[in-house]
């Protein structure tokens, strides 16, 4: 099946991408459709509201079943970065805290190898039994 919709990217006007996305309320948008296969051809029209992408794709994620496809709906909602946490998500007392020159953000951000290697530099040597984490290893700013 062939699509001939083209989109008008920036061009469009802001009423027409806010129907696309968030739905046109009450107001009747026309549709007219066609398509010819080598095996079918067929077309049509509708007048009717629309939903817009942002309802479906919200429905879509709350009726799946499936993690793989909830993560990729989860994926088109670009939460914006709040200037305060810088997208982390975490208050600034949260990440004021250190150990070993990293705050819990970037422990989070590691791979299990980077991270086991981490925790790993936070103990002695083996043959140091009694020894304990320093406090100049624990710093808040």
């Amino acid at each position: 099946m062939a699509w001939t919709w083209r989109p008008p990217g920036r061009t469009c006007h802001s009423s027409f991408r806010d129907a696309l996305f968030y739905g046109s309320g009450d107001v009747k948008i026309h549709f007219s459709y066609k398509y010819e296969g080598t095996d079918s051809t067929w077309s049509g029209e509708s007048v009717r509201p629309v939903r817009g992408i942002v309802y479906h794709v919200k429905r879509l994620f709350h009726q799946t079943h499936s993690d793989y496809t909830r993560r990729w709906y989860a994926s088109f909602n670009g939460d914006p970065a709040l200037p305060s946490c810088q997208g982390r998500r975490l208050r600034r007392e949260a990440t004021a805290v250190t150990v070993a020159d990293k705050n819990i953000y970037e422990v989070t951000c590691l791979s299990v190898s980077e991270a086991l290697a981490w925790v790993e530099s936070l103990w002695p040597k083996a043959g140091e039994p009694d020894a304990v984490l320093s406090s100049d290893q624990f710093v808040h700013r």
